[in-house]
């Protein structure tokens, strides 16, 4: 399986992929040949990840100061 991030164009009243060079020399592809797409749009990774942590429940209510204050402590 080959793995590309693409960007959808226009074609007309359509819209389109354009198959990168490298990745049509990689899996051998031609003109007519049949592929399968598998479509997932790509969001901000960072802000998703953080929209995960908001279910996680909070059990230390400690400052990030106050943690790195301690771990400082806890090395003299």
């Amino acid at each position: 399986m080959l793995k590309s991030r693409v960007k959808i164009k226009t074609w007309g009243h359509s819209l389109g992929l354009i198959i990168p060079t490298e990745m049509v020399k990689r899996g051998g592809l031609d003109v007519h040949d049949e592929v399968e797409v598998t479509i997932e749009k790509k969001g901000n990774v960072i802000r998703e990840a953080f929209g995960m942590m908001k279910n996680f429940p909070v059990r230390d209510k400690r400052s990030t100061e106050r943690i790195l204050k301690e771990i400082d402590d806890e090395f003299e």
